[in-house]
């Protein structure tokens, strides 16, 4: 057999014990009570043919851990067990040994107050079966005489070198080709071979040490735990403290403190602590203290994000939103990468990435973090494009604007398109400095002028973004004669206005007089309205009351053409005064809308001149200025589309007599 890696793993557990004679040591028995002593040790031992091999030593015994002088301790009772490994097992079966036993003697120290002595006690190996493969325990024990010290003190039983003598067997009981063989075993160095310490007490003191007081945890880590506490007293003095770990003795120090290892992470820990005396008198447990040791470590990185993805987008920013990644510990935020660029960190699951370029794509990734720094993989990538830029050009003023015909109530206007970054969407056409009518081609016909009138007109072009353009050049025109006859009407007007906004009605009065152009149907009037108070449900339940007064911004123009009379007004809405339940809340001769409302009134078919007859419409009210703090309140509550109005027109009594047409 050849030197192979490990031939065998035995173990022989030896102490010894010796009498020290002239005085001192001596042997004897007692039935004091014993505990329990253990120790596990690392040698070298040589073996024939295999070389020096590893050998794992435990050993376990009895042991008090105090004595009076003059109490001889117990007899010593040795118990060992060593694992014999798979590849010895190899080794023996390779000589056909089938079993092995022998012998053992450690070498032992004993160092007590009367002086050291070392002594060799022999153990039995018991025979032991080798099974075909795998690892086998070969048990040994034996036994030392027991001890009596004659001095207070300590005495400490050390194990030191260990001398085999092993004899493997065949089946049928004879040796192998090793024979019976002798192996000095060298003890690995920087061990604790301290197998126990005996405290040897002075006879007589029976008065146990009060308990410690004031137990606390001074500090924690992963697999530790220190504490201290109060020293504890004693009629001959404390000379030590055991520290319990629940019931179990965790160390034993001479001090007021001591560290507790070993211990799991992130877990919960209650220790006491009892005092103890040179005569083995031991106090009660201290306080319990709890104390958790600190979590491991985290090296654990997050799971990657799911599911990113564009959530919106402007012309320079691109809005991201994720499904929350997992972590053993805890996610604490995410960044976001704009290819490789951080572009910015955030604790939830959404971000907005900003200061970008208009009109261009960019691909993001998401990575999630922990508390320890650890990072997650990318996220899966997403693609997202910028909005283009906002449209902030005008378009090109119209060029060559000209009339392109005219009647007696009507000039018909035309010019060149003009140009736009993106798109003109339409034109405006101007008489004077008031709307005349929007079109989206380039020409347009405005209507119900007067006979025989210059009209100077302006067209300005628009986008879709609301970009206006300059006006363009003037364009004067002047509308055909008219027949030369005209005839004035005059009526009082009477109906009402319902104000959606404010829900509720304000009745009207007034008066219209109007010159009707016989050959075109068109008229001219002015209107004239009362000032009139209304009522309305401001909320739907606020009782309100205002004062309303009229004021006609420009002429009122219209048409009697078959049978349908037209109008339109430009009216300036006053508020002058405004009370809820009564109380006003507005004053103030400037509350007016900010700019006139234009009111248009149709009247059904058939309308006679002469008769009178009943015109609606409807409207929007702009919103209000000048009404003071509450302003922007009242404004709210009254201004707004779907307004209506009807207003039933009567002939004056002079105006069945002004029938006679008027030559121009």
């Amino acid at each position: 057999m050849n030197n192979r890696r490990g031939f065998t793993r035995l173990g022989v557990a030896l102490t010894a014990a010796a009498a020290v004679v002239s005085g001192t040591v001596v042997l004897g028995t007692s039935s004091a009570t014993a505990d329990p002593a253990s120790l596990t040790l690392n040698y070298q031992c040589p073996f024939p043919l295999i070389g020096v091999q590893p050998v794992k030593v435990k050993i376990d015994t009895d042991l008090p851990k105090t004595i009076p002088v003059g109490a001889p301790t117990p007899e010593l009772v040795i118990k060992t067990v060593s694992t014999v490994s798979a590849t010895a097992t190899q080794g023996l079966n390779l000589v056909q040994a089938k079993t092995l036993e022998g012998s053992a003697v450690s070498d032992t120290t004993v160092a007590a107050p009367e002086g050291t002595l070392p002594v060799k006690v022999p153990v039995t190996i018991a025979k032991t079966d080798i099974p075909a493969q795998g690892e086998f325990q070969a048990p040994a024990d034996g036994k030392a005489p027991s001890l009596t010290f004659s001095k207070a003190g300590t005495a400490k039983i050390t194990v030191n070198g260990l001398q085999l003598h092993l004899i493997p067997r065949k089946a049928d009981g004879t040796l192998t080709g090793l024979g019976e063989f002798d192996s000095q075993c060298t003890q690995d160095p920087g061990q604790n071979n301290e197998l126990a310490s005996i405290t040897i007490t002075e006879a007589g003191d029976t008065e146990a040490p009060t308990a410690p007081g004031n137990p606390r945890a001074t500090g924690t880590t992963t697999n530790s735990v220190s504490l201290a506490w109060d020293a504890a007293s004693d009629n001959k003095g404390v000379t030590g403290y055991d520290v319990y770990n629940g019931t179990t003795l965790a160390t034993s120090v001479t001090g007021t403190s001591a560290t507790i290892s070993n211990l799991t992470a992130n877990t919960s820990y209650t220790f006491t602590v009892k005092a103890k005396d040179a005569a083995g008198n031991v106090s009660p447990a201290s306080a319990a203290v709890t104390a958790k040791t600190q979590p491991a470590a985290d090296t654990e990185a997050p799971s990657a994000p799911a599911n990113p993805r564009a959530s919106g987008t402007t012309a320079s920013s691109v809005s991201l939103a994720w499904d929350a990644a997992r972590d053993n510990v805890a996610v604490t935020g995410y960044d976001v990468y704009n290819g490789t660029t951080l572009a910015t960190s955030v604790t939830g699951t959404s971000a907005t990435i900003s200061n970008l370029t208009a009109n261009t794509s960019y691909t993001f990734t998401v990575k999630a973090k922990d508390a320890a720094g650890n990072v997650s993989p990318a996220s899966a990538a997403v693609t997202a494009k910028t909005q283009p830029a906002a449209d902030t050009e005008a378009p090109s003023a119209p060029a060559n604007p000209r009339a392109s015909g005219t009647t007696a109530s009507s000039v018909s206007l035309a010019w060149d398109a003009a140009r736009d970054n993106v798109a003109v969407t339409g034109y405006d056409v101007y008489n004077g400095t008031t709307l005349a009518t929007s079109v989206t081609g380039t020409s347009a016909t405005i209507s119900n002028l007067t006979a025989n009138t210059s009209y100077t007109f302006t067209i300005k072009a628009k986008d879709a973004a609301g970009n206006v353009s300059a006006a363009s050049a003037p364009v004067t025109a002047r509308t055909a004669p008219g027949s030369g006859n005209t005839i004035k009407y005059g009526y009082t007007a009477a109906g009402s206005s319902f104000i959606k906004a404010a829900n509720g009605t304000a009745n009207l009065a007034g008066a219209i007089d109007a010159e009707l152009d016989l050959a075109t149907g068109n008229y001219t009037a002015d209107l004239t309205l009362n000032p009139t108070t209304g009522e309305f449900k401001i909320l739907g339940f606020l009782p309100a009351t205002a004062k309303i007064e009229f004021e006609q911004a420009g002429k009122t123009t219209g048409s009697l053409t078959g049978g349908v009379l037209t109008a339109s007004s430009k009216v300036t809405v006053k508020l002058p005064q405004i009370s809820v339940f009564g109380f006003p809340i507005s004053q103030s001769a400037d509350c007016k809308t900010a700019t006139p409302s234009d009111i248009n009134l149709t009247s059904g078919p058939n309308f006679d001149p002469l008769a009178g007859g009943k015109l609606t419409g409807e409207y929007t009210l702009a919103a209000l200025k000048g009404c003071g703090f509450l302003n922007d309140i009242i404004s709210a509550l009254t201004a707004g589309p779907g307004n209506t109005i009807q207003i039933t027109l009567t002939p004056k009594n002079a105006a069945r007599h002004l029938m006679k047409p008027k030559k121009r």
